[in-house]
């Protein structure tokens, strides 16, 4: 409950720093995405967590687009920020699964998969990278059970990564 009116406290503030500064900026770093214009995101995303260092969805968004990029030490400092702001952001856990398996941190890797898969169960790909995961920790039976949930969830198409990885295990 305290969390809950702390974020509604932080969702108000936003709300009344929302116009230009803040929410513009948002708004404008997801249309700069989807047009492919990543440097120019990256800034207006950096440029509303400078006004507002608390915007959920701009910490989340900047960690995703550096993951995107493969600069993944970049973007551990804001998926990390996006999960203290809301701990229940199952995608921000999954990325800072992915970029700390990339960076060889198969521990941390492993630890931010298993929130990600608490909270999203259904996701083939927190199952998927938490068989890549296992499996570069040598847990071979738990590896190989993760990657089958994953070929499971996603299917054929979405999964087939899973298939090749099961193969190997």
């Amino acid at each position: 409950p305290e969390v809950v009116r702390d974020l509604a406290r932080e969702h108000h503030r936003a709300e009344q720093l929302e116009a230009p500064p803040v929410r513009t900026r948002g708004e404008r770093a997801l249309d700069l995405l989807a047009k492919k214009k990543t440097g120019q995101a990256i800034k207006e995303l950096d440029d509303a967590l400078g006004i507002f260092p608390n915007y959920f969805m701009a910490a989340q968004q900047l960690g995703l687009t550096y993951l995107e990029t493969e600069d993944y030490q970049k973007a551990i400092p804001p998926l990390v920020k996006a999960i203290e702001i809301n701990a229940k952001a199952a995608p921000a856990y999954l990325a800072l699964g992915i970029c700390s398996l990339n960076l060889g941190r198969a521990d941390l890797a492993l630890d931010a998969l298993q929130r990600a898969r608490t909270l999203d169960d259904k996701s083939f790909r927190v199952h998927f990278y938490l068989g890549l995961t296992l499996l570069e920790l040598n847990r071979l039976n738990e590896s190989e059970t993760a990657l089958k949930l994953s070929y499971q969830i996603g299917g054929p198409q979405k999964a087939a990564s899973a298939h090749l990885y099961l193969a190997s295990v």
